[in-house]
């Protein structure tokens, strides 16, 4: 009798128990909810904040940006020439390759007007993307010369260069994505900015 009566209540505590513990489920879930919602709007807020402080400086950032582009661009196609080459055991690759080196890092005609006019940060990022740029194809000069021998151990050498420097020049890519808002980048550019002012 005492059992029945034991075994009666919990048969009635457990689904009450179930039940709160599922409320209490929902009600983290949704605090859950609401907390990862709040983040959100906080980062997209900062990001906001970054793309209008950056504004006055965004050809600087446009630049950089194109800069990055180009130089990674050129190491991909540059590494799929020399795997190539290795594959296929072609000098004349090589060849060609060799004579597309930059002698030195002025090769790149970076200019110092706009190093020293754009912010110090971003400046630091086109300067380390001219860094791994250089670093990997500075090396191609060495590639084939007349009667030289095999270079296809230098060729797989400059192919994990290139990786690399690729790698490098896309974390740094990374740093300036979305920093100027999308809008921006597509403002008509039929007409230059000047002609809407008066004097």
């Amino acid at each position: 009798m005492i059992n029945n009566r034991i075994i009666e209540k919990i048969t009635i505590i457990t689904p009450v128990i179930t039940v709160i513990t599922l409320l209490y489920v929902i009600y983290q879930t949704r605090l859950a909810n609401q907390s990862l919602m709040a983040t959100r709007k906080s980062i997209d807020d900062a990001k906001t904040q970054r793309q209008l402080e950056i504004l006055p400086k965004s050809f600087y950032v446009i630049h950089v940006r194109v800069n990055l582009e180009n130089w990674k661009k050129d190491l991909e196609e540059k590494r799929a020439r020399l795997e190539l080459a290795i594959t296929n055991n072609d000098e004349s690759i090589l060849k060609e390759l060799s004579e597309m080196y930059i002698k030195n890092p002025k090769d790149l005609d970076l200019s110092r007007f706009l190093f020293d006019k754009m912010p110090a940060w971003l400046g630091q990022i086109w300067i380390s993307g001219a860094q791994y740029y250089y670093n990997a194809v500075a090396s191609f000069q060495e590639l084939w010369k007349e009667n030289g021998g095999n270079y296809y151990s230098l060729a797989e050498t400059l192919v994990d260069q290139c990786v690399e420097s690729e790698k490098s020049i896309d974390i740094l890519l990374g740093y300036i994505k979305d920093m100027v808002p999308f809008v921006i980048l597509n403002t008509p550019a039929r007409l230059s900015s000047d002609k809407f002012f008066r004097n």
